[in-house]
């Protein structure tokens, strides 16, 4: 089976918040999300909805788009695999 790992936006938001000197407040306050959700998203105990994601990168001066374009790339799954997982999964139920 194939593993995913999925992408640790966490981190990456926690050394972009870093990187400007701000505190999870700061930044909260800037972007209008809970400092306690930022923290959970940094911490990993949850990740961030777009919206979410897009309001705290904008506050950081980001844009989703560009931070998306350079996330490492997922692995490429064909479209017969997912058809076969698909098929397998209905076979099980």
């Amino acid at each position: 089976m194939l593993k995913h790992t999925p992408f640790n936006w966490g981190k990456l938001l926690r050394e972009m918040r870093q990187e400007k000197n701000l505190s999870i407040k700061d930044l909260g306050q800037m972007c209008g999300v809970n400092a306690s959700t930022i923290s959970s998203i940094e911490n990993g105990k949850r990740g961030p909805g777009v919206d979410t994601l897009e309001k705290i990168l904008f506050s950081l001066g980001y844009e989703l788009d560009a931070v998306i374009i350079d996330a490492p790339p997922l692995k490429f799954i064909s479209a017969n695999a997912v058809r076969d997982r698909l098929s397998a999964k209905a076979l099980e139920s």
